[in-house]
């Protein structure tokens, strides 16, 4: 038995020997008989002929026995098509080949390892890559196809560089590990990759890292990744600290990625942009897409944004996501809210339907159908929140974007057309309308004597506008404006109405109108003509002792700040004429009535006129001149049919309070009753607040001069 098993087991020996003798005869024959001069020049005949590309090679490929057969190429580069500039160039790069195949002298690949590989991708200006020709390449190709039954697959060290010809978009791929095992003759298995991504123009730098089951059909061109994540983390486009988490039970891609589909997709990314801390999530059970459209179903995303005094949260919902060609995808009434709250008294709502059209890759996002309600919070509202309906459509595109929006509160509409070259900044051109506006329905503020701070300017520093505005039916500050129109421009940080017409009451009032935010000054000059000033008056409660129709010219200037009131810091000139002119406060008839007993004798007295007291004093004329809220007046003049007066005086606009000094003469068609003052100088005093001076007769007394007059 003992002799049996040895002469089994030696003839067991000597024919495995045998074999291995003959295998290790056949891979030396294989090894010697490899052509690697053959080899190389069939290679690069094949890039130049078939893809116009030239295949760099340092050394002619090497055919390695141990510990696998594997073809070694090694500093290698390939160029772009039809050009000198370099595509790729890899460290070394080792197809490991299957060994019983090559002992017959086919090539049957294996595995596929990687090192030190560069690529520089790029689209050009047609949205054309540069590495379609090699991925789908024309069927008379020329060299033998490889059996490919992929077990391994490694990246090491890997850089991929992605840009756009023309422009400044450049991403950074660097560092990148791709590590993917397949079991034999299931061409699945599991996939691990990690990196760095960086923009040359910005400070973004990323580091990521994810794994997922691999699954490949049809060689690269298609296949399937399930259980897919991938985490990415630094900073990016202005997000310090960001993270940013993908995940999806499924990514489906075919024709080498012109087509696939996601399924379960969960997305949340978190960071920091300044005091402000972002969070964003986003989901689609169903998203797919073909060559250059998309479409899915119950897209779902909510943005967060955090301060110290607020929060803002705005969600989207895109129920049914239509393929339309070319590219895009259409979505019907797609929904989008919005929550804005910055303390107690600060905040914004609203909710909009509109039938959205979207093409990702070329930023086009157009909505029509627009409808909905926004709501506003402000201290500065005349109700704690005011709503409005808005409807319309736009279209937005980075260098040509078009907005048509209608906001209707309660019988007041507001239109707005602006077709911008930039978004934000903003940068175009626009229109603003209203058929009918009452400011004074919406805010608190527009009547004066109210307690809330002057508003300061906005900021304008980094927007460029030129455009229109025409209003019709305007109240503001109680005043019914009949027209506003005015050219508007917005540039180099200021805001200019160079041309503005508005008609009040069948009068008229032009100039130009100046903005500038950066020192908080408001500057105003201009003509008036046949202003009504009682009917202003009336309406707006302003504190105007003079009434009339008023014509002239002005140049005013104030400071517009939070912390001073603007009519404290008034300054600047106003030159007018007044017909049909009137005193409220005053009548100068029974005033000098009553005062004629001490006229007569040469005393001083005075009275407090009635507060519903008026004198009409035919025609007038002055110039007001104004500084830091004080008014002074060097001349002023008046012509009634029996009383001509004349004098100077100033005012304390803030505090409300007047002093004028005046010379009355009685003129023939005086009344009988004043007859006796006739062809004496009466000296006379306006003094106290403006609409209800005390009248005062001073013989002898040194008449109040007004400060020296700018203009």
């Amino acid at each position: 038995m003992k002799i049996r098993l040895a002469i089994l087991l030696r003839v067991l020996g000597f024919t495995l020997g045998g074999i291995m003798a003959v295998v290790a005869a056949l891979a030396m024959w294989v090894w010697i008989s490899f052509d690697a001069e053959h080899t190389a020049q069939a290679l690069t005949r094949h890039f130049k002929d078939v893809h116009q590309r030239g295949l760099l090679m340092s050394q002619p490929p090497q055919l390695s026995i141990w510990p696998r057969p594997a073809l070694l190429l090694k500093r290698a580069s390939l160029t772009e098509a039809g050009r000198s500039e370099a595509f790729a160039s890899v460290t070394q790069l080792r197809l490991e080949l299957a060994t019983l195949p090559l002992l017959q002298g086919i090539f049957e690949l294996r595995g596929v390892r990687v090192t030190g590989l560069s690529v520089r991708l790029q689209r050009n200006r047609k949205g054309e890559w540069n590495f379609t020709d090699l991925i789908d390449p024309p069927a008379s190709a020329g060299l033998p196809e490889w059996q490919l039954r992929l077990e391994r697959l490694r990246l090491d060290e890997a850089r991929f560089a992605i840009e756009r010809q023309g422009g400044n978009e450049r991403i950074l791929l660097r560092g990148l590990q791709l590590d993917a095992s397949l079991p034999a003759g299931e061409m699945a298995g599991k996939l691990s990759w990690q990196g760095e991504l960086s923009e040359a123009a910005s400070t973004s730098e990323l580091k990521f890292r994810g794994d997922a089951r691999l699954k490949l059909q049809d060689g690269l061109s298609s296949g399937s990744l399930d259980e897919l994540h991938t985490y990415f983390d630094g900073n990016s486009h202005g997000l310090q600290g960001a993270t940013l988490q993908l995940d999806a039970q499924r990514l489906l891609w075919a024709r080498y990625g012109r087509e696939g589909s996601l399924a379960d997709l969960q997305a949340r990314l978190r960071g920091a942009a300044g005091a402000q801390a972002l969070d964003f999530n986003a989901s689609a059970p169903d998203l797919g897409w073909l060559d250059e459209t998309l479409q899915g179903r119950d897209f779902q995303s909510t943005l967060a944004l955090r301060t110290v005094d607020g929060q803002s949260e705005l969600r989207l919902n895109l129920p049914e996501m239509q393929a339309t060609a070319p590219r895009g995808f259409h979505t019907a009434q797609a929904r989008f809210d919005w929550k804005q709250q910055y303390g107690k008294t600060l905040g914004s709502e609203g909710q909009l339907k509109l039938d959205l059209y979207a093409e990702p890759l070329s930023g086009l996002l157009r909505a029509e159908r627009v409808a909905g309600e926004i709501g506003l919070q402000h201290p500065r509202l005349h109700t704690p929140a005011a709503r409005a309906r808005l409807d319309g459509s736009f279209s937005l595109q980075a260098g040509n974007s078009e907005l048509t929006l209608q906001a209707l509160l309660g019988e007041d509409a507001l239109q707005l057309k602006a077709r911008l070259q930039q978004l934000w900044p903003l940068s175009g051109r626009f229109e603003l309308g209203a058929t009918r506006l009452d400011v004074d329905r919406l805010l608190a503020e527009a009547r004066p004597g109210n307690s809330l701070p002057p508003l300061t300017l906005p900021a304008l520093d980094q927007h460029s506008l030129g455009g229109s505005l025409k209003l019709a039916h305007l109240r503001i500050g109680g005043v019914e404006i009949t027209s506003l129109q005015s050219p508007l421009l917005i540039d180099k940080g200021q805001l200019n109405a160079d041309g503005f017409l508005a008609r009040i009451h069948g009068g008229e009032v032009s100039g130009k109108l100046l903005l500038e935010p950066a020192s908080s000054r408001v500057s105003l000059q201009g003509d008036f003509t046949a202003l009504p000033l009682s009917d202003i008056t009336r309406e707006s409660s302003l504190p105007l002792p003079l009434g009339g129709q008023a014509s002239g010219s002005y140049r005013l200037g104030w400071l517009q700040q939070a912390n001073q009131a603007p009519l404290a810091t008034l300054s600047g000139a106003i030159r007018w004429n007044l017909t049909d002119a009137t005193l409220q406060g005053v009548d100068l008839e029974r005033s000098l009535q009553e005062l004629g007993p001490a006229i007569g004798a040469g005393r001083m007295s005075a009275r407090s006129p009635a507060a519903d007291e008026r004198s009409e004093l035919g025609s007038a004329n002055s110039r007001f001149v104004f500084e830091q809220g004080k008014l002074a007046v060097e001349r002023i003049e008046t012509r009634s049919k029996w009383l001509k007066l004349g004098g100077s005086g100033q005012a304390d606009l803030p505090r409300g309070e007047m002093d004028f000094s005046l010379q009355a003469e009685l003129l023939p068609a005086a009344p009988r009753e004043l007859t006796a003052l006739r062809g004496k100088p009466i000296p006379l005093r306006l003094k106290g607040p403006l609409l209800h001076p005390d009248l005062r007769y001073e013989p002898g007394t040194a008449r109040p001069t007004a400060s020296p007059a700018k203009k």
